[in-house]
């Protein structure tokens, strides 16, 4: 099977993620060497790149996606957008605050 492991994560993340790997790598990549890709919406630092190497069983790829694909479109206001951020954080919905969230969201739906 073609297939990749594909991780959207922020260098100050890396604890978190090296506790996905090691499970991941533990109950299934062990066996079977799926390749992984990092994607950031800022340069890797050289820690988390060999921290991640030094526990995945497969190819690893690190890249960084661009803030035409990350940030706010042209025909968006960022500025009205925030302001709806702002309302769902202060509405107390989970990661509604949180511009990243949001960024990260339109992201993984394909803009």
């Amino acid at each position: 099977m073609n297939a990749a492991f594909v991780v959207l994560v922020r260098n100050q993340e890396l604890d978190g993620i090296l506790q996905s790997i090691r499970s991941i790598e533990r109950h299934f990549n062990q066996w079977f060497h799926y390749p992984y890709v990092f994607l950031n919406d800022a340069d890797f630092d050289e820690e988390f790149k060999a921290k991640i190497k030094r526990h995945v069983s497969a190819p690893v790829e690190f890249g960084k996606v661009e803030s035409t694909l990350w940030d706010f479109p042209d025909w968006v206001d960022p500025e009205i957008a925030r302001e709806g951020i702002q309302k769902q954080g202060d509405a107390d919905i989970m990661y509604g605050g949180m511009e990243s969230y949001h960024h990260m969201c339109r992201f993984y739906s394909g803009f």
